[in-house]
């Protein structure tokens, strides 16, 4: 069981390479990086200071606005969740609805903590050449926390921080919250997107045609048996299915597959 969830999460992900939203996704998340730390780095450049190569991070996502700003890019990353394609079928006939379930929230669980994960490395690469990888705070970070100048360009470098905490389990924590936020966020989508397709199939289950349009793509693109594509098209039997297909198209489901091949 566990196998199978894994396995059609994965399906998810084969689409990444050939889907344009997920590209701009990570796009726009590596230009909002950039934007949101450049404040951070340009200080330290201005003031011929070092950071701690994850104190942009930091700093700028210690911020809620920051998040909320990132998380934005989520909105197209998980866009067209649930995939309630034309493949959908195909897969339930396979499994169960719950287990296709668990794969989608599965998925949801992995793309957001890529995301995330993605969103922290960018930012350490956006500084490394200012950079230094110990475990303790920058020269840049004193001078923003102490001076009060941080306050005063809205980076918020706290004092209290800078006391209490080091680099590394500041930013684990930081990353937590984000990720939870994100996954808060993530899960708002995939729930309103499930509603409105859920919507949308059961406008389909009182069209017939459109039920014949789902049969005829699993004719076609299957080899499954007869039955299993009419209760994968909403049938309630193999014997409805045939005679509903043959009174719309004119063919039996069998003649159907035939000439289409």
């Amino acid at each position: 069981m566990l196998r199978q969830i894994f396995m059609l999460a994965m399906l998810n992900f084969r689409r990444w390479r050939r889907s344009p939203q997920i590209w701009l996704a990570f796009g726009l998340g590596f230009v909002a990086c950039f934007l949101l730390t450049d404040k951070t780095v340009q200080f330290a450049v201005t003031h011929e200071t070092v950071l701690q190569i994850l104190e942009p991070f930091i700093w700028t996502f210690g911020d809620a606005q920051s998040i909320l700003l990132i998380s934005l890019c989520l909105l197209l990353l998980f866009s067209d969740m649930p995939a309630l394609g034309a493949e959908l079928p195909f897969h339930l006939v396979r499994t169960t609805r719950r287990r296709w379930m668990a794969a989608q929230i599965l998925y949801l669980i992995l793309a957001t903590l890529i995301f995330t994960a993605f969103i922290l490395v960018s930012s350490c690469i956006l500084c490394q050449q200012y950079a230094f990888t110990a475990n303790q705070w920058s020269e840049t970070a004193a001078i923003l926390g102490y001076s009060g100048i941080g306050s005063r360009i809205a980076v918020p470098a706290f004092v209290k921080v800078l006391e209490l905490t080091y680099p590394y389990p500041c930013t684990v924590h930081i990353f937590l919250l984000m990720l939870c936020y994100s996954l808060l966020l993530s899960a708002l989508i995939f729930l309103g997107n499930l509603l409105r397709e859920r919507l949308g199939t059961k406008g389909q289950k009182k069209n017939p045609e459109a039920r014949i349009e789902t049969a005829k793509r699993l004719l076609a693109g299957t080899a499954h048996q007869l039955s299993d594509i009419a209760r994968a098209s909403g049938f309630s039997s193999a014997g409805y299915f045939s005679r509903t297909f043959a009174a719309v198209t004119g063919l039996s489901p069998t003649a159907w597959r035939e000439s289409s091949r």
